[in-house]
C-alpha cells in the first residue's frame, strides 16, 4: 500500500520500488534487506524478518504498541539490531519522523567524517574552501575535496558555508580598505575599519562555534540562520 505515492518521487529521490518484485514467501523480501545499510518501517512484519535477521532496523511506532515493543524504551527486548521510535503523543507523527530524520542525518555525518581528510578538520575545510571563493571569485581544490567526501550532502555544512561567506567576504574588504587608504586620511577611518573588520571575525567565529556544537550534538541538531554577517 502506498507505492503508488512513489510514481512522483522515484526519479527525483531515487527511489528503487521493488514491490512488483517481490514474492510472497518472504524470500526476496530478506534478500533485499540483506542489500539495505538500515531498514525504517512501521511496526509491519518487514520489521520483525529484518530483526530476526539482525539487520540494522529503526522501528516507528505508535503511542499504544503492540506489548511485543513493550514501553519506556528505544530497543527491542527480542530483536539487538533494532532500535525503536515511539510516539510521544496520540496521533502525532510528526515528531517521529523529525527525529528519524535527525537520527539519519547523524548516521550519515559519522561516515562522512571519515571520508574528509583526518589532517584537517571539517569546519577548517569549508572555511578555507570559502575564503577561497570570496578571495578568487571561483571554487577551488578545497569545494572538490568537499564534493569529493560527500560533505555537501549535510545541510548543516551548506548553511556553515553560507554564514561564513559574508563574514569573510567583510573581512576582506576591511583589508583591502584599509590597505587602499593607507596614509594621513586612515587615522579618520582607522577606528571604523577596525570595528568592521573585528565584527566580521567576530560573525566567523560565532558560525564556527555553532558548527562545533553541532557536530558535537550540543545544538539541537540544527544550526540558526545568520542575521547578516559582516554589517557594521
Amino acid at each position: 500500500k502506498g507505492g503508488e505515492q512513489l510514481a512522483g518521487l522515484a526519479d527525483e529521490l531515487g527511489i528503487a520500488d521493488l514491490g512488483s518484485q517481490i514474492s510472497g514467501d518472504f524470500r526476496d523480501t530478506a534478500a533485499a534487506i540483506a542489500s539495505l545499510d538500515l531498514v525504517v518501517s512501521v511496526d509491519t512484519s518487514v520489521a520483525h524478518l529484518a530483526g530476526a535477521m539482525g539487520a540494522p532496523v529503526w522501528v516507528l511506532l505508535p503511542f499504544n504498541p503492540d506489548w511485543r515493543w513493550l514501553l519506556g524504551r528505544e530497543d527491542s527486548a527480542w530483536y539487538p539490531s533494532a532500535r525503536l521510535f515511539r510516539q510521544a503523543r496520540w496521533g502525532d507523527w510528526g515528531e517521529v519522523f523529525a527525529r528519524v530524520a535527525q537520527a539519519l542525518r547523524e548516521q550519515t555525518l559519522r561516515p562522512l567524517l571519515q571520508r574528509v581528510s583526518i589532517q584537517v578538520g571539517l569546519a577548517e575545510l569549508v572555511e578555507r574552501a570559502v575564503r577561497e571563493e570570496v578571495r578568487n571569485g571561483r571554487a577551488g581544490e578545497d569545494w572538490a575535496a568537499l564534493l569529493n567526501a560527500g560533505a555537501l550532502d549535510a545541510p548543516e555544512v551548506g548553511l556553515l558555508a553560507e554564514r561564513l561567506k559574508p563574514a569573510l567576504e567583510a573581512a576582506e574588504r576591511a583589508i583591502e580598505e584599509m590597505a587602499r587608504e593607507a596614509g594621513p586620511e586612515l587615522d579618520a577611518r582607522a577606528a571604523g575599519l577596525v570595528r568592521r573588520f573585528a565584527r566580521a571575525q567576530q560573525d566567523r567565529a560565532s558560525a564556527l562555534a555553532q558548527f562545533a556544537a553541532w557536530l558535537a550534538g550540543g545544538n539541537g541538531g540544527s544550526l540558526p540562520a545568520h542575521r547578516g554577517a559582516g554589517t557594521p
